[in-house]
């Protein structure tokens, strides 16, 4: 899933508050192994605070839109794992045509500032013969002067370990489209991660994002929106 970006960042997001849905889970449940850390953050006594205090409120746990999402995976209902039975025997890594009835209908066309890499988490998984997820990896240099690492895949999972207070978790209307939209702490995005999930038939298409701003997740939940109609 072969450059290697995600890790050190995610390191860092865990310490500082683990205001993410966990570092593991960002690279490892979508197949990756290890990555290598962008520019350090800036963290401030300020944004330390925000973290830590977000940290503190209370998790959200539950179903939004045919999603569960729970802070830890043994809280989510088995129903809503199928990938995970599926692939108790270990997954297999497929070439990209393989995928393509997992792909978008539409093309996905992103600004010049999204380069697409074949990272960690990069390619088309399977278990037991049936393909269980599909990854696409991109790093995003915008204003922030932070490069972003984010993950646009589809998965036969209905469940997310996302672990995140209550207040950052809700549905919004995206492209013309209903979707799960769990926001960075701050804005900025600094040293943390964010997620929008849109249900789809058999699972759901999904955007995970480290280090994307806000404005600049919502942009490009748009385009995914679009393409995946």
């Amino acid at each position: 899933m072969r450059a290697r970006r995600i890790l050190g960042v995610l390191a860092l997001i865990a310490i500082f508050g683990g205001v993410g849905f966990g570092a593991a889970r960002f690279f490892l449940d979508r197949g990756g192994t290890e990555a290598q850390s962008p520019e350090t953050p800036r963290f401030t006594p300020e944004l330390e605070r925000l973290l830590e205090e977000e940290k503190q409120k209370p998790r959200f746990a539950g179903e939004m839109l045919g999603i569960y999402i729970a802070p830890q995976e043994g809280q989510i209902p088995p129903e809503y794992l199928p990938a995970k039975a599926l692939c108790a025997s270990g997954s297999t890594v497929l070439p990209w045509e393989d995928g393509k009835a997992m792909d978008f209908p539409r093309t996905l066309v992103l600004p010049p500032e999204y380069e697409q890499v074949e990272g960690p988490s990069s390619g088309v998984f399977s278990c037991n013969g049936v393909v269980t997820h599909v990854n696409r990896e991109y790093l995003f240099r915008g204003v922030s002067g932070l490069p972003a690492n984010i993950i646009i895949g589809r998965t036969i999972n209905r469940g997310e370990k996302i672990d995140a207070a209550a207040e950052r978790i809700s549905v919004a209307v995206i492209g013309g489209r209903r979707a799960i939209v769990v926001k960075p702490v701050t804005a900025d995005a600094t040293a943390q991660t964010a997620e929008i999930i849109f249900p789809e038939p058999s699972g759901m298409t999904f955007i995970q994002a480290a280090y994307l701003p806000e404005r600049d997740l919502f942009a490009l939940a748009e385009a995914v929106a679009q393409a995946s109609k």
